[in-house]
């Protein structure tokens, strides 16, 4: 009798009854059949891109190639919008976004016969990176229309409507998610386009120097 009750307890199909738990438990024929080899990972989901920024930035530029020693205090009020997705570099670890952008300009005048100037501006931006890291670099160019307090000294401004180029580049630097400072060059052009002319002489004023700013996505 003894040995009639082991054969039974050696006939019980121990292997069975687990693999049943395993599958009642939320485990997977697949798994099973596969030994211990680990399931794949899945691939993390893309990242979505902050298609809109708002930008604080700040200049201090001066004149070239000017007599009266311009030193101008640039800020910008900038909102800006990205259309596109952000865009593998050809097969580089490197991406590149195109910014649309508009807002406004003012600029205190530390130095030269005008006190001030008040703009709007629009424009466009490129922003290159490589993929995970919190640095990249940027160059863009805007277009301003506005006033400026003319006086019609020699070699000052003609009159106060006036036309303004911005070019700037640099370095940015992603602090949290949503947030990154910027270390740039700026370059401004100030010019009536000749319609002071022939009353007063369209002088043109170009100023250079280092810009700071921050900006916030949404």
């Amino acid at each position: 009798m003894s040995q009639a009750r082991t054969a039974s307890a050696r006939s019980v199909p121990w292997g069975a009854f687990f693999a049943f738990l395993w599958l009642l438990a939320g485990g997977s024929a697949d798994s099973l059949r596969a030994g211990d080899a680990p399931a794949p990972t899945p691939e993390p989901a893309p990242v979505r891109d902050n298609r809109f920024q708002f930008a604080v930035e700040s200049a201090v530029n001066f004149g070239v190639n000017n007599p009266n020693h311009y030193v101008t205090n640039p800020y910008f009020l900038t909102a800006r919008w990205q259309p596109y997705a952000t865009e593998q570099f050809f097969h580089t670890p490197f991406t590149f976004t195109r910014q649309w952008e508009f807002g406004a300009v003012i600029v205190p005048f530390w130095h030269g016969p005008e006190h001030h100037y008040f703009g709007l501006h629009v424009g466009t931006r490129l922003v290159y990176g490589r993929t995970g890291s919190p640095w990249s670099v940027y160059v863009g160019g805007r277009f301003a229309v506005g006033a400026i307090d003319s006086s019609g000294p020699p070699h000052g401004q003609g009159q106060d409507l006036t036309f303004n180029g911005i070019v700037s580049g640099g370095l940015q630097y992603q602090i949290t998610p949503r947030q990154q400072v910027s270390l740039s060059l700026l370059y401004q052009h100030f010019s009536n386009g000749g319609l002071s002319e022939p009353e007063r002489p369209n002088i043109g004023l170009n100023t250079l120097g280092p810009m700071v700013g921050w900006d916030i996505s949404f």
